[in-house]
């Protein structure tokens, strides 16, 4: 049941986001295919589905919350084509194809990167139905999340980190701005929209949860028999404490996760179904 659930909220936003970018631009099909092609790739949409179930737990509408969502998706499948660049994290296959720079070449996918970022920033100013400073507020808090003090930054500090100087102040601090901004991000926005006095609390679950979500990525990684990828050696938790410390990290923060949510205002149990479905995945 929670699955099927799970998977109506992930086609709705499919199937928005097939209708933002056109199949066909004339010349310009050069940059909107690889744009296509990455952006409606198999992917999971965990921080779409939980802005939007974050909205109606709050009391709004999910409608009104999909083009946050759709642009929340463009912005991470932007920083899904920039890691996999040879620069950066050289991986051959993403959701089980060809990465877009394998496909397109290092260039166009560069490009293609770029304009998914700025369309969904685009998205945002032109589709969202609030008033201009909710908007404003919304541009502003999502842009720190993927700036220096977060996502770029967190990723600055994971391709010129070694093992030797790492410790885990230091990677609790790059999942925290690499993965967990966005998160918190996708998590809270809905309180600016509807002017929740617990969007700071919301911001501090929204990064426990990332950051357990990023450990869970490093242990299924390690896991895999069948990586799929070329890749450059990583630094991540499991170096530094092992499978089962980390293993006790994520479950540790799940929890917490949970537990906090709990003490807010309002229905939050489809959310707290979506941790346990984050928890338990295995892919």
């Amino acid at each position: 049941m929670l699955e099927k659930f799970y998977d109506v909220l992930r086609e709705e936003i499919d199937r928005y986001l097939d209708g933002i970018i056109p199949e066909y631009a004339g010349n310009l099909s050069l940059i909107t295919e690889p744009m296509r092609y990455s952006l409606l790739s198999p992917g999971k949409r965990f921080r779409g589905i939980l802005n939007l179930l974050s909205a109606e737990s709050m009391g709004g509408k999910k409608e009104d919350f999909l083009p946050l969502a759709a642009a929340i998706e463009m912005v991470h499948s932007f920083s899904l084509v920039h890691d996999d660049l040879p620069a950066i994290d050289n991986d051959d296959f993403r959701r089980g194809l060809p990465t877009t720079h394998i496909v397109y070449g290092e260039d166009v996918a560069i490009l293609a990167g770029d304009a998914l970022l700025v369309e969904g920033f685009r998205h945002i100013a032109n589709n969202l139905k609030f008033p201009p400073e909710i908007k404003l507020k919304i541009i502003s808090d999502l842009a720190e999340s993927i700036g220096w003090e977060g996502m770029v930054g967190g990723q600055s500090l994971d391709v010129r980190i070694s093992k030797e100087e790492s410790c885990k102040e230091f990677i609790q601090e790059m999942y925290e701005l690499k993965t967990a901004k966005l998160f918190a991000f996708s998590l809270s926005s809905p309180a600016i929209v509807l002017r929740s006095e617990k969007l700071n609390e919301l911001k501090q679950i929204g990064l426990e949860l990332g950051v357990a979500f990023q450990i869970t990525d490093d242990i299924l990684d390690e896991s895999s028999s069948a990586k799929g990828k070329g890749g450059k050696e990583k630094v991540n938790m499991l170096c530094i404490s092992g499978i089962e410390e980390a293993r006790k990290r994520t479950f540790e923060a799940y929890k917490k996760a949970r537990d906090d949510l709990q003490k807010i205002e309002g229905d939050w149990s489809r959310i707290i179904e979506l941790i346990d479905l984050m928890e338990k995945r295995s892919k």
